[in-house]
């Protein structure tokens, strides 16, 4: 009997048996309803680490989290302060930990910036949208910073003061490989002043990523230069969000010369061509090269290899006729162990099959440790085609303790 026909039962005068029948069919239906619970909100995830407001060491965090019982999923944020910088929002398994991993697998976290975290979980059989009643509420924001920048970009190439006859793609190297976005500024003029007042030239000020640049931590110069002007350029790490901008490198400039007043091509080793390479000298930056390159990362290393007495690479040029002095200058390094082995570094100028000029310095006669600047005048060859050969000659066949490094070689037309 339905509650409503109980009443109207009462209403008529029903007897008294059926009156006690219907009560206790109306209490016994009560006691077997299920009770309807009120709305509860899910338990939230539980932060675990790393501790709200650490500073991490390096530039990698695991956020770590202990779910309540039942989770089937777990919603993530992770951002940077003012959202200056890439972030994390992602929906994961039943998980409690996920990783922020550094430089080059996540291009994520940058230096001296507060980063906050929060995690919500869900306990739905089936994907929930994010309006779900499943779904906990965010626990409280945690947070932690990267560490600061030590050592800060320095710049690689081309050396500072170069001369060059085409726009040449500006390398800097970092005190951290852990580093990954610059600031990058490029003018004409050497105090890069943006006051529209007092400003003389343009100024480049860019953002760079430097992992994604070809090659790594460079940029390539995209508008033409003005032949006779020294250009200037700088880099920084840069520190976004909350943190304190750091120090620019120093200051390198360049000349832009007219492209036939250099003669040689790849004088500073830098890329591919220009010179014959006998004895695969050309390389990068290894062991061996103590103290690195004069300028760059890339020079000639000039060692007899097992069973040949020679090492060289020359570069074969035109002196224009109308060239009223055209100057060789190089910059070598002499290295060695073996004062009396009589190995000699050696300069030819060459043209056709007739040796013209013959320069030799020899390790066992004094000869100076450490870069030397050599020059070599030869508006004589004007209006002729030469050799330029640099070689390192050993008297003997196997046991080599001495080399020469070679670097910055140029022609230039005064």
């Amino acid at each position: 009997m339905s509650h409503r026909s109980l009443t109207r039962a009462l209403v008529a005068g029903m007897d008294c048996n059926r009156f006690i029948r219907a009560m206790l069919y109306l209490a016994f239906t009560l006691l077997i309803s299920p009770a309807v619970p009120a709305s509860a909100t899910p338990d939230m995830p539980v932060p675990l680490g790393p501790p709200s407001g650490a500073v991490l060491q390096d530039f990698e965090a695991t956020l770590v989290w202990r779910n309540p019982g039942g989770t089937t999923r777990v919603e993530l944020e992770a951002m940077p302060a003012g959202s200056d910088g890439p972030s994390v929002h992602i929906i994961l398994g039943p998980v409690e930990s996920f990783r922020l991993p550094p430089p080059p697998d996540w291009y994520g976290l940058l230096p001296d910036m507060t980063y906050v975290w929060r995690v919500r979980a869900s306990d739905a059989l089936t994907p929930a949208p994010q309006d779900d009643p499943s779904w906990s509420k965010w626990t409280t924001w945690w947070t932690f910073r990267t560490p600061k920048v030590i050592n800060g970009a320095f710049p690689i190439s081309p050396r500072d003061g170069a001369l060059v006859a085409t726009a040449p793609v500006l390398r800097w190297g970092d005190g951290d490989p852990r580093l990954f976005l610059f600031e990058f500024q490029f003018s004409a003029d050497e105090h890069f002043d943006t006051n529209a007042a007092t400003a003389v030239a343009s100024v480049i000020h860019v953002a760079l990523h430097g992992g994604m640049a070809t090659p790594p931590n460079s940029y390539s110069l995209g508008s033409p230069l003005r032949d006779g002007t020294t250009y200037y350029w700088r880099v920084r790490p840069r520190i976004q969000g909350d943190g304190k901008p750091v120090a620019w490198s120093p200051t390198w400039s360049f000349t832009k010369v007219a492209q036939d007043n250099e003669l040689v091509q790849n004088g500073d080793f830098e890329s591919e061509g220009g010179w014959i390479d006998d004895c695969s000298c050309i390389i990068s930056f290894n062991y061996a090269v103590a103290g690195g390159w004069h300028s760059g990362q890339r020079g000639a290393f000039l060692q007899p290899l097992d069973g040949k007495r020679s090492a060289m690479v020359l570069q074969e040029i035109r002196i224009p006729a109308r060239a009223q002095r055209a100057i060789l200058t190089y910059w070598f390094k002499l290295l060695g162990s073996d004062q009396g082995a009589n190995d000699c570094f050696t300069l030819a100028i060459m043209e056709e099959a007739m040796v013209r000029h013959v320069k030799a310095l020899c390790i066992n006669k004094g000869a100076a440790f450490g870069w030397t600047q050599g020059m070599l005048d030869l508006s004589p060859y004007a209006g002729r085609i030469i050799r330029i050969l640099f070689g390192m000659n050993t008297e003997s066949y196997s046991m080599h303790k001495n080399y020469v490094l070679l670097d910055d070689v140029s022609v230039r037309l005064q």
